[in-house]
């Protein structure tokens, strides 16, 4: 990626160091993700369909890999989603996925944001049922405790009685 305006084919790999891990993707893929932090990198030529590489803006590392600042581990679900879009399979782990709200956030994906929002809701909602469902089981469990106490209670009365 010498010259600053460097054409390549949508179906040709690029590399990319994120965090430390390295991810393989098509030019295209980067090119039409909708992020403008790829888009400032990648752009699709309307004529040719070719994708211009903007060199001044990239970052090599030292394996010419394109470096990106950001948590690999994370990443993968990110472009997971360029790949797949709405169909792309997020994790379940209520924590990872505030944390991919950041990322998405970073890279600008507004519809990647709101669908990860939408699941921390219902995730939310589901808690708070279970925690409903928790506290009316321990509730019913403390009475059955009572009213085996009280039952005890009587019965050594009675047998004491006798």
């Amino acid at each position: 990626m010498s010259t600053e305006r460097e054409t390549r084919h949508a179906n040709d790999v690029v590399t990319l160091s994120v965090g430390g891990k390295e991810f393989a993707t098509y030019f295209g893929t980067l090119a039409n993700s909708r992020s403008p932090y790829f888009e400032y990198m990648f752009q699709v030529d309307r004529f040719s369909g070719r994708i211009l590489i903007n060199s001044s803006n990239i970052i090599l590392d030292r394996q010419d890999r394109v470096f990106v600042d950001r948590d690999g581990e994370l990443f993968s679900h990110v472009l997971n989603f360029f790949r797949d879009g709405k169909r792309a399979v997020l994790p379940e782990d209520t924590n990872i996925l505030r944390r991919l709200v950041r990322e998405a956030e970073f890279f600008n994906l507004p519809s990647l944001v709101a669908i990860l929002e939408e699941r921390l809701n219902e995730e939310d909602k589901r808690a708070e049922e279970r925690e409903i469902k928790l506290e009316t089981v321990e509730s019913t469990l403390q009475k059955i405790s009572q009213q085996l106490y009280v039952s005890s209670f009587r019965r050594d009365l009675r047998d004491n009685a006798s």
